[in-house]
């Protein structure tokens, strides 16, 4: 019996033995795969780590990327709105030029007209004029013709009573000597009335031709002094005129070539007529001088139009090559004025004196 527990107990100790080992080995495998898992887990640890600090600095790098971006966007916004601010003023100046060029161009465009129909309307004044002057040609011709049959029949009435004194010396002593005479004297006096009732005719006309060209000489005074204030305007408007309205005012000019031939043409018709005026007679000086007298007042409308687009040139900043043709005209039209009253007046002084003689 004791050898029977004996040998049991051996085996159960054996078997304990195996187990005890079985279990020492799967401890020992047990903590070799530990710590195996272990290392496994501190590499991937590592690993994780690693990972955690590179996604972090590329966090950091990203939100430094991210702050410079809005601060870009931020200053790239302002700049917007500066653009736009910019732009509107721009657009504001573009929009002030528009209508500054288009005022001008309506001024400019108003003001050609003004002097085109004003040009016009002297032309028509200069033929007018010439259609007077030759009126008056032929009015002091036919006062000429009539002051030349007067001196002829003051020469037959002078001859008549010179004959009739050497009949009458012859007829002394007759007894019908004293009615010839004063039939002679009656007829003497009539004469002598009638050629003074024609020298009082004379001298109303001469008169009123005087009055008229002392009116023209202070009409056309008058009118150079317009004149004189009209070419000052239009030199300060061309003076201050802006490069843009040059520009523009060019394109008009050079779009309206034919206004300065016309000018041109008027020009050369008045001076061929002044031309004409001077190699006269004095009488055509006298004549001239009071047509030119009839007709200065009508020409107050065109200078007053002439005078209205000057100032809207000087307001408006606007004029170049027409402006300077026009002054040029004005001028010479001035000086041609001035010029002319001196000759009229001398002449008109030595007809009358003539004629008084």
């Amino acid at each position: 019996m004791e050898l029977l527990r004996l040998s049991k107990f051996k085996l159960q100790l054996r078997a304990l033995i195996a187990e005890v080992r079985e279990l020492k080995e799967r401890e020992q495998s047990t903590k070799e795969h530990h710590q195996i898992s272990i290392q496994k887990h501190k590499k991937t640890e590592e690993e994780f780590s690693r990972i955690i600090n590179e996604l972090q600095k590329e966090l950091s790098s990203s939100q430094e990327l991210q702050r410079r971006l809005e601060i870009q966007v931020q200053y790239l916004q302002n700049e917007n709105v500066l653009l736009d601010n910019k732009q509107k003023e721009l657009k504001a100046t573009i929009d002030c030029l528009l209508q500054s060029r288009d005022s001008f161009l309506s001024l400019y465009e108003d003001s050609t007209c003004e002097m085109r129909r004003s040009i016009e309307v002297r032309d028509k004044k200069l033929s007018v004029l010439s259609e007077k002057i030759q009126n008056h040609l032929s009015l002091f011709e036919s006062i000429e013709k009539e002051s030349i049959s007067t001196k002829q029949v003051v020469d037959n009435v002078q001859r008549l009573v010179s004959e009739k004194e050497d009949v009458g010396i012859g007829w002394i002593e007759e007894e019908t000597r004293p009615e010839k005479i004063c039939l002679l004297e009656k007829k003497l006096r009539s004469n002598n009335e009638e050629l003074r009732r024609k020298d009082t005719k004379s001298l109303s006309m001469k008169e009123g031709i005087i009055q008229n060209l002392n009116t023209e000489k202070k009409a056309l005074f008058f009118e150079a002094r317009a004149l004189e204030i009209i070419l000052q305007k239009i030199q300060e408007a061309v003076i201050h005129m802006n490069a843009e309205d040059q520009k523009a005012y060019l394109s008009v000019v050079n779009a309206q070539d034919e206004c300065p031939t016309m000018s041109e043409e008027r020009n050369d018709r008045s001076n061929a007529m002044v031309q004409e005026s001077k190699e006269g007679s004095p009488a055509s000086n006298t004549g001239q001088g009071a047509t030119e007298n009839t007709g200065s007042p009508l020409c107050q409308g065109p200078i007053s139009a002439v005078k209205n687009s000057s100032q809207e040139k000087h307001n408006s900043n606007s004029s170049t090559s027409e402006a300077s043709y026009f002054c040029f005209l004005l001028t010479s039209e001035k000086k041609e004025l001035h010029s002319s009253i001196p000759d009229k007046i001398r002449s008109t002084h030595k007809e009358s004196s003539l004629n008084f003689t």
